[in-house]
C-alpha cells in the first residue's frame, strides 16, 4: 500500500501507487495544487511506495521502481538524476547515505555523488515481509518488517559503521504496525486499529 508524504517548504511530495509521484504546492493549505506528476513511464499498479526530500533532491522508491533521485529545484519540472534497481519499499536519507528497506534487506547507499551511487552496506533479514516501515536516527535504523499486513518483528539495526549494519535488538508489537517514530530513547508504534505503543530503549549501543 503506497501513500507516503514528505513536506519540504511550500511543497509536499506524495508517493502513490497510481499515478506515481505527485508534487503539491501547499503554500495555501486551504487550496493545495498539484504542480507535477510522474509515473516514471511505468504502467504497473505499484509505482511509488515512499519518498524522502533533502534540499532540492527527492529520493523516491518503489517495488519495481528501485531508487530514483530527482532534482526538484523546479517543483513543476522534476528531473531524474540517477537510479538504482534494488526493489526498496521505504527510504530514509541522512548525511551521505540513503537507507533503503526492502522485503528482506536494509541497504546503505552512498549518495554523496548522485552520479555515482554505491551500495556500501547490507543487512539481510531472515523473514519475507509484505510491507516495511523505517525510521533512522544518528546511529540506528528502526525497521518494522510486516507493517499493514499483520504483526511481525521490528528490529533495531546499528548503522554506526554504514559498511557493516548489524541488528542489536528484535521484538514484536501487539498488532500490525502502521508507522514507527523515535524520540530520544522512546520508540512509538502506531498500531492499526487506533492504538499507539511506546517502547523504551534502554540500550541499543554497539
Amino acid at each position: 500500500m503506497g501513500g507516503q508524504v514528505f513536506v519540504s517548504g511550500d511543497h509536499a511530495c506524495v508517493a502513490t501507487d497510481q499515478p506515481g509521484l505527485q508534487i503539491v504546492n501547499v503554500a495555501n493549505p486551504s487550496a493545495p495544487t498539484v504542480v507535477a506528476t510522474t509515473n516514471f513511464n511505468r504502467k504497473d499498479d505499484f509505482v511509488c511506495r515512499d519518498v524522502f526530500v533533502v534540499g532540492n533532491r527527492a529520493y523516491v522508491v518503489g517495488y519495481s521502481l528501485g531508487l530514483r533521485i530527482l532534482d526538484v529545484s523546479d517543483p513543476a519540472n522534476p528531473v531524474q538524476i540517477n537510479s538504482v534497481s534494488n526493489n526498496p519499499i521505504a527510504v530514509w536519507v541522512q548525511g551521505s547515505y540513503a537507507y533503503l528497506a526492502s522485503t528482506r534487506r536494509l541497504l546503505v547507499v552512498d549518495v554523496s555523488n548522485p552520479q555515482a551511487l554505491q551500495t556500501v552496506g547490507i543487512y539481510s533479514n531472515t523473514i519475507w515481509a509484505q510491507d516495511v516501515r523505517l525510521f533512522v536516527d544518528v546511529s540506528h535504523a528502526y525497521v518494522d518488517w510486516a507493517a499493514s499486513y499483520g504483526s511481525g518483528p521490528w528490529d533495531i539495526i546499528s548503522i554506526t559503521n554504514p559498511a557493516a549494519p548489524v541488528r542489536v535488538a528484535e521484538t514484536n508489537g501487539s498488532g500490525a504496525i502502521g508507522d514507527i517514530e523515535v524520540r530520544s530513547n522512546l520508540v512509538f508504534l502506531a498500531i492499526e486499529g487506533g492504538s499507539v505503543e511506546a517502547w523504551r530503549v534502554r540500550s541499543a549501543r554497539r
